[in-house]
């Protein structure tokens, strides 16, 4: 289970910063689903600049899925995990840098786009924890999963274990992110990005020591 205490916080993070991103934008950075609702319901309202943020989120989170399922999927450096963590760390840390002038509409668009490569990455590279597959920044797959887990007999009962266990756990977790992430985002603002960077890098610190820890040393 080394891995499960990363893909819970993933999950707080995941839901923390769709709901710090949904009070300071107005649009989700975390899904496809909910963005493209609120594009329609934007481009009926003729509402164009949260439109465009809505769009461009909506883009950039499924370019970022894919890119961290390439990285999954092609490249197989053994320190891939804490790489892919930094480079979404990195992401985090120039959204948080952009925030700055984030009064003027492009650099608005430029946040956004930022965040929800790093989400997209997120959810396409760590998307599997004991077997269970997992998604980190929304909990409509995660949900689905845990009741067909709940109502289907299986073969397998270590995975049918891990399904009942990991995928609330998961769920719980997300949820709690997002009150954490509405009530600072509505107290304090883009200062939410601040406690995400500093999220991700504590994150970070822990796939460093899994990386590093004698069991998984050659």
């Amino acid at each position: 289970m080394k891995n499960v205490p990363l893909f819970l916080l993933l999950a707080f993070i995941g839901g923390f910063t769709d709901a710090s991103s949904f009070i300071n934008f107005e649009v989700f950075t975390g899904h496809l689903t909910g963005n493209s609702i609120l594009s329609a319901i934007y481009l009926v309202q003729h509402n164009m600049p949260v439109f465009s943020l809505s769009i461009v989120s909506l883009i950039s989170f499924l370019i970022g899925s894919i890119s961290g399922a390439i990285i999954r999927i092609k490249l197989k450096q053994r320190f891939l995990n804490s790489l892919t963590l930094f480079l979404i760390t990195l992401l985090l840390l120039i959204t948080v840098i952009v925030n700055l002038h984030a009064e003027i509409y492009i650099y608005k668009l430029i946040a956004i786009s930022l965040i929800s490569i790093a989400m997209g990455i997120q959810n396409g590279f760590f998307n599997q924890s004991m077997g269970v597959g997992s998604h980190t920044t929304y909990i409509t797959g995660m949900t689905t999963s845990l009741i067909s887990a709940l109502i289907t007999k299986t073969k397998d009962p270590t995975k049918a274990h891990n399904n009942k266990i990991i995928l609330p756990l998961l769920i719980i977790t997300f949820i709690l992110g997002a009150f954490a992430g509405a009530m600072i985002a509505t107290n304090k603002g883009l200062t939410s990005y601040m406690v995400i960077l500093g999220l991700y890098g504590f994150a970070l610190i822990i796939c460093f020591l899994q990386d590093f820890s004698p069991k998984a040393l050659p």
